[in-house]
């Protein structure tokens, strides 16, 4: 016999800026109805050259362009967009609207800037059809979800083009290889078939989004855990898998975890953590845990 359908509860969300910046580049949001859910986690990024400013407004132009592709994620969702779950069309309208927001505001239009100084963002959105009792991730760079069903473990991981440009950027740093002409060059692959695919002003974005679906098993509580790179981090950082990161969040708080990594990165310092491939020295972190329960 068929159990009922499970319900979302929001259980742990927390978010810091890096250390030492009075802006944070990340967002996150999440809106619940009687039947349906959806969360997300967004990271920006400052263009190749942090000194050169489009907009005026929001700390960094990373800043500003997490904030308002929030609001756009957000006035969607909430308008029910889009229809039939069509995870494409969802990004490609957004980024659309990103692009005409950005074009409004910047001091100069998208297709008039150099690329790499574009502002960015990697993303991970999470849909829940209480009906079908699916969970349907998808998103574009560095975010992450967890899934852990009652001692089992799935994380997903999106865009592979994305880290495999990560990957090699890591190389290349531990090489002490990286320099400011190869950082340039990579940011000018951004959005393009020979680089990596990424949320900014391109709603071409959209055709390469990685889409993941995950089944909730009935009369099971299920833990999804959506962060941004910063708290992935501690999986390096602590010589943890997925894992064990998923669980130390639940034996903990994702506040208390964020502390565990400020406090291991300022015992290594940026040195030691450029030889492990991370390009600064800290982040901000963004996380957010939701239940599933039967």
């Amino acid at each position: 016999m068929s159990t009922a359908a499970p319900t979302v509860n929001l259980v742990d969300i927390y978010t810091s800026a890096k250390v030492g910046c009075p802006y944070n580049e990340d967002q996150m949001g999440l809106f619940i109805t009687r039947n349906a859910a959806a969360a997300w986690v967004l990271d920006g990024a400052t263009g190749f050259d942090p000194g050169v400013r489009l907009v005026d407004s929001g700390g960094s132009d990373a800043a500003w362009y997490a904030n308002n592709l929030n609001q756009i994620f957000t006035s969607n969702i909430r308008a029910g967009f889009p229809p039939d779950g069509k995870q494409e069309d969802f990004y490609r309208h957004a980024l659309t609207r990103a692009r005409e927001s950005f074009n409004t505001n910047s001091r100069l239009p998208a297709d008039k800037v150099e690329r790499c100084l574009l502002p960015s963002a990697a993303g991970i959105l999470m849909n829940y059809h209480q009906e079908t009792r699916l969970l349907t991730f998808s998103g574009l760079g560095d975010c992450i979800a967890i899934i852990k069903v009652e001692g089992e473990n799935h994380a997903f991981t999106t865009t592979p083009s994305f880290f495999a440009e990560s990957q090699k950027r890591e190389t290349m740093m531990k090489a002490g290889q990286y320099s400011k002409d190869d950082r340039r060059m990579l940011r000018n692959r951004m959005n393009s078939d020979e680089g990596y695919w990424i949320m900014s002003v391109h709603p071409e974005a959209a055709d390469h989004i990685s889409v993941e679906h995950f089944q909730i098993p009935e009369g099971k509580t299920v833990y999804v855990a959506l962060m941004s790179d910063g708290l992935e981090r501690a999986s390096k950082l602590l010589h943890l898998d997925h894992t064990g990161l998923i669980n130390l969040i639940l034996d903990s708080s994702i506040g208390e975890v964020t502390h565990m990594i400020r406090e291991k990165q300022r015992e290594m310092g940026p040195a030691q953590l450029k030889q492990m491939g991370y390009s600064k020295a800290n982040d901000d972190i963004t996380g957010m845990l939701l239940d599933f329960t039967p």
